[in-house]
């Protein structure tokens, strides 16, 4: 559902492509097509050509660093109730990842821009809080956890307390501090 990106709706996008590897125009194309299935892209569903091009993107590139912003709510958008059809793609995906050692060197960070908007679970004392502690999940590389135990106590602590966007968006500027040792090949 590109047209309800975070940089999209309501918005104008991008001028020119944010990143080096940019998805949302094979989606956008994609989702023009007429489909009888709208979850899948022919024999896949779009959620595993999401996880296919980053595994991809991984393969391809798998000394260089990489930032990747993928966005995906097909499932979610309008309803809670397909959200298990994710469960078993994002295992699979996960331990991909996993077994590829893809993880080792990756900051992984899955999270929702909002709990949901509609039906009456949005006027019930649970519904209200899922719209607005949404979840996440921040998943640091091994080496990253033991050269940095105050940042991770930090991130422990952080993640039982109250945050916002802004505490997030912080999170990201320490995070860009960080350095790597291996220089960028454009």
């Amino acid at each position: 559902m590109q047209y309800v990106g975070t940089f999209q709706y309501r918005l104008k996008g991008f001028r020119d492509p944010p990143v080096d590897y940019y998805g949302r125009p094979f989606y956008l194309f994609a989702e023009s097509r007429k489909s009888s299935k709208p979850l899948c892209f022919g024999s896949i569903t779009r959620l595993q050509a999401m996880f296919n091009w980053i595994r991809d993107f991984f393969d391809m590139y798998p000394h260089q660093p990489k930032f990747s912003y993928l966005f995906h709510s097909d499932y979610s958008h309008n309803s809670n109730n397909r959200i298990p059809y994710a469960d078993n793609e994002l295992l699979a995906f996960l331990q991909m990842m996993q077994t590829h050692n893809y993880l080792d060197r990756t900051i992984l960070i899955i999270m929702t821009d909002h709990g949901a908007r509609y039906a009456s679970l949005r006027n019930t004392y649970q519904g209200r809080l899922e719209e607005r502690l949404p979840f996440m999940s921040i998943r640091m590389p091994p080496e990253f956890q033991a050269q940095y135990p105050t940042i991770m106590r930090n991130l422990r602590l952080n993640s039982r307390r109250l945050t916002t966007p802004f505490d997030l968006h912080e999170t990201f500027e320490h995070l860009f501090m960080f350095h790597s040792l291996v220089p960028y090949q454009s």
